[in-house]
């Protein structure tokens, strides 16, 4: 053999053997699992009720040091921890592919430079993901249609659809994996709610609420509720000088949202998350007081182990839950 093609041959039986080890040590943790097996069963789940049990949404995938945001192994660490949604993100290629990326450029979270849609998915399956401390992965960007078979029998993805995404191609991929139990749809106004719900009358969707009134044109729209869940925005984290902390939430739209049982999904990024990483009564609040049922959150372990400790005892849940 020579020695360009030996070396070539070391090299991959050495990924082979760190994929095998990667896998081995995945495989020894403990996984928790929504079992969710259909669309009736995702409704229900979601279904606002008194003795819900509140959850973490984990923003972008949940990066943490070696993990980039929206890619496929952070999230299976962050399930791998705990139980969670997985929010990402949708953008298109250049040969309209969908691949998960926040961002409208490649230069923060990878190896490459300008617009992710002037790039095919071939040029970018070339490319490696950073993490949010910008040190480079051995990870690739994945595609929408991995990452829904990722989930499948899983978790529940909230897809975050970027500009320039196809929405029939997004549901029609939705339909070919058949993962409609294992996703929810995130929009932003009520034109786009109508949109998504014409090309698909069962996937769930994560609608943006401002006011309470929101609820009304939904309801003229001929959306069920039953279908949807509430974003009611981002929180504010403010404390005086007593060390007293106070909250700024859209509790008029969550009482609203209630009363129709849906559940209300509040945003802790930012200013929240980093008091509630180091007083886990921050997150404990908007779960008790304010009425919060899911968290969007940056920190998604250390909101998980605040608001675990104030979930109930009972609930018509559990069985969804399961750790394997």
């Amino acid at each position: 053999m020579k020695l360009p093609q030996f070396s070539k041959t070391l090299h991959r039986l050495g990924f082979i053997a760190f994929l095998w080890l990667w896998l081995g040590t995945q495989a020894g943790q403990a996984q928790h699992y929504l079992k969710i097996k259909n669309v009736k069963q995702l409704y229900a789940f979601f279904e606002r009720t008194p003795d819900r049990i509140p959850m973490v949404s984990a923003h972008r995938g949940g990066p943490s040091d070696g993990y980039p945001e929206n890619c496929l192994a952070t999230f299976q660490k962050v399930i791998n921890a705990h139980p969670a949604l997985i929010e990402c993100d949708i953008r298109a290629t250049k040969d309209q592919q969908l691949v998960m990326m926040h961002d409208r450029t490649l230069d923060r979270t990878t190896n490459g430079t300008g617009r992710v849609n002037d790039y095919t998915l071939a040029q970018l399956k070339k490319l490696k993901l950073k993490d949010n401390q910008g040190n480079l992965t051995s990870f690739k960007i994945p595609t929408l249609k991995e990452t829904l078979l990722w989930a499948k029998d899983k978790t529940v993805l909230t897809l975050d659809i970027k500009r320039g995404v196809n929405g029939k191609q997004l549901v029609d991929l939705i339909r070919e994996t058949r993962t409609e139990a294992s996703v929810v749809l995130i929009v932003y106004n009520l034109k786009d709610a109508v949109k998504y719900h014409t090309l698909h009358p069962k996937l769930m969707i994560s609608v943006s609420l401002r006011k309470p009134e929101d609820l009304n044109d939904l309801k003229k729209a001929g959306i069920p509720f039953q279908k949807l869940m509430a974003f009611v925005g981002v929180g504010k984290f403010k404390e005086d000088a007593q060390g007293d902390f106070s909250l700024k939430l859209r509790t008029d739209v969550i009482k609203a949202a209630h009363q129709q049982k849906i559940t209300c999904t509040v945003g802790t990024m930012y200013s929240i998350d980093k008091a509630g990483k180091h007083d886990a009564t921050v997150y404990q609040t908007i779960i008790k007081k304010f009425g919060g049922d899911i968290l969007a959150t940056d920190a998604p372990k250390a909101a998980y182990e605040a608001i675990n400790s104030v979930a109930p005892a009972n609930s018509s849940k559990q069985h969804y839950y399961q750790k394997k």
